[in-house]
């Protein structure tokens, strides 16, 4: 009787580095700023036109908009869903 041939045992790969998203480097921090320092600048130059015209309506859709892009952070922390009962473990 004939000892059986033994496979070779696959080597595991390591997986390669997930590079961190684009806004959490350095680059995107100061993007961001960049951004928030031009968006200072133009509400400010142009107060007059967006505190007298009907855009001022849309102010709190836009704070909705930005509460739930931020408290769910972007989309991406897997919250599971608008209907899962309300206690997250987090």
């Amino acid at each position: 009787m004939s000892t059986p041939e033994t496979l070779p045992v696959p080597v595991a790969q390591s997986e390669p580095e997930a590079r961190p998203k684009f806004w959490k480097t350095q680059s995107g921090r100061w993007t961001l700023i960049a951004l928030a320092l031009g968006a200072l600048v133009l509400g400010y130059e142009y107060r007059s036109v967006l505190l007298t015209s009907s855009t001022i309506l849309f102010l709190p859709l836009l704070a909705c908009v930005g509460m739930h892009f931020f408290m769910h952070k972007g989309h991406g922390g897997g919250h599971g869903g608008h209907g899962n009962g309300g206690d997250d473990a987090r």
